[in-house]
């Protein structure tokens, strides 16, 4: 007789009264092939990575990123004829002759992107509207300022044809974060506002792509998320306003040589007081992104450098 569990139906050998002193042989488990299991875990956490992050309110790395956005926002709108025709035209004009326009070579993502940007917070906030190279600037701002943003970096893009160069775009991928703000932490925008301040009559691309964050974040899942979630033609005097979260990039494009395709781009941000005590207050900016990005770029290699030598 053998003894059995008490649960019925489900027997289990644990002794035999035959043959007693030998060892009883049981059958070795089944091995379960886990390995694709794993792969699917692993696409499914690199697929929602940004949602995971924004969950936890944390990314991977040692800075903690921190979202304001909140599910119900919409991911884009469109408001056309944005600003009145006499002062749009004064906004056009007064680029051109612009001490700050044209003050590096570089730019927002390419050698092709000129222009300069002021970041500033509620106490700088008086700063920027007395100053007078900003006036025409000041007037759409105020329009498209949130009433729940206590920072904000506002930036004016003149970028001329690309003529199908790989070095192209008025504006690599990137999501917006407070960095410029030399805040402790990554603040990723409320909202961001791109008014399409003059565009070519002849323009051939530039288009405006849209990712979705909660999609994860493209740079990382280029074959997965290839295609993005919207795609605006240039339309001049429309102004763009975008969830802060998502990521946006914008196309070279063809043209007249001498003619620029022109954006103001404004970051909003939602930042408790505490977060803005060390902050800069009020920064004009002459240098472009892509020269800061690449500032950055040594100034992390060097501080790895020393991290280095130090072991």
């Amino acid at each position: 007789k053998k003894a059995s569990s008490s649960n019925e139906g489900n027997a289990e050998v644990v002794g035999s009264c035959e043959g007693e002193g030998e060892q009883q042989q049981e059958e070795p488990p089944r091995s379960v092939n886990k390995v694709p299991y794993v792969i699917i875990l692993l696409v499914l956490i690199q697929l929602h990575a940004d949602s995971i992050s924004q969950f936890l309110g944390m990314s991977v790395g040692k800075s903690t990123v921190v979202f304001s956005t909140s599910k119900d926002e919409p991911l884009w709108g469109k408001t056309e004829y944005y600003i009145p025709g006499q002062r749009l035209k004064e906004m056009q004009d007064s680029l051109r002759q612009h001490k700050l326009s044209r003050t590096s070579a570089g730019g927002y993502g390419s050698k092709f992107t000129e222009g300069f940007r002021v970041s500033f917070d509620l106490q700088g906030l008086q700063t920027f509207e007395t100053e007078a190279d900003l006036e025409h600037f000041q007037n759409f701002f105020a329009r498209a300022r949130i009433s729940e943003a206590t920072a904000w970096s506002l930036s004016v893009i003149s970028v001329l044809p690309s003529h199908g160069s790989d070095d192209a775009g008025a504006l690599k991928l990137r999501q917006m974060r407070t960095s410029i703000l030399d805040l402790p932490q990554d603040h990723v925008a409320h909202q961001l506002d791109l008014l399409w301040l003059h565009v070519p009559s002849d323009l051939s691309g530039g288009h405006l792509q849209i990712f979705d964050h909660r999609r994860g974040d493209p740079s990382v899942n280029a074959l997965t998320l290839a295609a993005p979630d919207k795609v605006l033609e240039p339309e001049e005097n429309s102004n763009i306003h975008i969830r802060g979260d998502a990521y946006v990039q914008i196309d070279g494009f063809r043209g007249k040589a001498s003619e620029r395709l022109v954006l103001v781009l404004l970051e909003q941000y939602v930042l408790t007081p505490d977060k803005l005590t060390n902050a800069h207050h009020y920064v004009l900016h002459s240098k472009s992104v892509h020269e800061e990005d690449e500032e950055k770029k040594k100034r992390v290699q060097s501080l790895m450098q020393e991290a280095a030598t130090q072991k």
